[in-house]
């Protein structure tokens, strides 16, 4: 598909027919919508704020991300694993909150 298509698809273009087109296959004018004009100055806005992040940073990131990779090939679930974690600090927390009041 293509991207004028993928466009008109998503409504951020419409196609009209151009009214003083000579002779020949009619021609089309396109015209931005009004959503097509919020996501081009969301864009533009997006566009201003660069990713600032460290080779360190990426690099730890695309190790988190085949870690991840590597649970899912196993047949585990991050996200359950990642409640499993939480649910295990919280009781280390609650636990050391109340040996600290006795």
């Amino acid at each position: 598909m293509s991207l004028s298509k993928k466009m008109n698809a998503e409504r951020l273009i419409e196609f009209q027919a151009v009214r003083h087109a000579a002779r020949g296959r009619p021609k089309k004018g396109i015209i931005c919508t009004a959503l097509g004009l919020d996501f081009l100055e969301t864009y533009k806005k997006l566009d201003m704020k660069r990713l600032r992040a460290r080779k360190a940073d990426l690099e730890r990131a695309a190790k988190d991300a085949s870690y991840t990779q590597r649970l899912v090939e196993n047949g585990h679930s991050p996200f359950e694993l990642f409640m499993e974690l939480n649910s295990i600090v919280r009781n280390i927390r609650n636990s050391s909150q109340a040996d600290q009041t006795v």
